[in-house]
């Protein structure tokens, strides 16, 4: 068998290991120009009256929810199908999340399960932009308006992403995107908040930087500033993004087409949105027996995410139990990530496709 195919391969050329040299030369290596530039390439790509740059995804979200001053009793509903990062940054922020079950076609919020979870106590509703699609925000947005919540997006996956062509920042109070090394736009590291808020990017701004503001410090206050060194990175990609989005398009109609007629579910792609593909997915049962027989043949895939986020430990104190939330669990039994980036050939494409058929179709 020849070379590993793996899941996830950021992009690094000439153009960008120079732009990094030139920052290294320069000795201004934190939060400087290029960040600042940075943020008028995102808040001009989306739309956005500002965009705050921080240091990762997780920092991005944990600095949008305090920009509320949430109270302990204070409840904001979301996924419970994410990356743990969603709601450890909704209890960092002194709230309690509250996880409402998913829709099993796109794996995103499903609003009837959001809209029984409203209690007296909410405040909030964040949605999680799965694998580069965007929640149902027509939806959500006509919940959030008729209970009067704030409505929040974890987009950490979705930059780039539309939902009836618009950014997803355009249906909510504030959205926050991830550069981490497997994103579309990959800086090793990195998250920003985009807004039309200003009093929310003013927060960021001070917060992300010990509380200062004009060199005094006036709020308690972090080190989640970002350097100059990923910022170059991550502009080098958001200048071709549309050629970025395009190819992860391509490539997971390839799958689309050769995997057809498999005993698996596909990617849906709903009519409303514009899908980035930050992941592949496929839903199908025996994922891990599956999984193993295909790393036996070089081929990586990834599990996002197992197991459902109420049935973890450290969030035994919610009070959730199996069974509370079938769809969300059920799902997290059955996902199964393929090969997507912007550097895999057709070759390791067609290979993935042949393995997987072959395990599939074996008699």
């Amino acid at each position: 068998m020849g070379k590993e195919i793996t899941t996830a391969k950021p992009i690094i050329n000439k153009k960008i290991i120079s732009k990094v040299n030139s920052v290294l030369q320069s000795r201004l290596w934190v939060q400087g120009k290029a960040v600042e530039e940075l943020e008028n390439s995102i808040a001009s790509l989306v739309g956005a009256k500002y965009a705050v740059v921080v240091n990762s995804g997780t920092a991005a979200l944990h600095t949008l929810l305090l920009s509320f001053s949430f109270d302990k009793d204070d409840e904001i509903i979301t996924s419970p199908f994410t990356f743990v990062g969603t709601a450890n940054a909704i209890v960092l922020s002194n709230a309690k999340p509250v996880f409402a079950d998913i829709s099993a076609i796109d794996f995103n919020l499903d609003y009837e399960s959001v809209e029984k979870k409203i209690t007296k106590k909410t405040k909030a509703i964040l949605t999680v932009d799965l694998y580069g699609q965007t929640a149902n925000y027509k939806k959500l947005s006509e919940l959030a308006k008729k209970y009067n919540l704030i409505l929040l997006s974890d987009s950490a996956q979705a930059i780039g992403a539309l939902h009836y062509s618009k950014p997803v920042n355009k249906y909510v109070a504030a959205a926050i995107f991830s550069l981490y090394a497997t994103k579309n736009i990959a800086a090793g590291e990195g998250g920003v908040i985009v807004t039309d808020d200003k009093k929310i990017a003013s927060f960021a701004r001070s917060f992300r930087n010990q509380g200062l503001e004009n060199g005094s410090p006036t709020i308690l206050g972090l080190n989640y500033r970002m350097t100059d060194i990923l910022a170059v990175i991550a502009l080098e990609q958001i200048r071709s993004i549309e050629e970025i989005t395009e190819k992860r398009r391509k490539i997971a109609s390839y799958y689309n087409k050769n995997l057809k007629n498999l005993d698996l579910q596909l990617p849906k792609e709903l009519e409303s949105n514009f899908h980035v593909y930050h992941q592949y997915t496929i839903r199908i049962k025996n994922r891990d027996i599956i999984r193993e027989k295909l790393k036996q043949n070089k081929i990586m895939t990834g599990v996002f995410y197992f197991p459902s986020l109420h049935l973890l430990k450290h969030f035994r104190f919610l009070g959730y139990k199996k069974g509370d939330l079938p769809v969300a669990e059920e799902v997290s039994e059955e996902v199964l990530s393929l090969p997507i980036h912007f550097s895999i050939t057709r070759k390791d494409q067609n290979t993935v496709i042949k393995e997987l058929r072959k395990i599939l179709l074996k008699p």
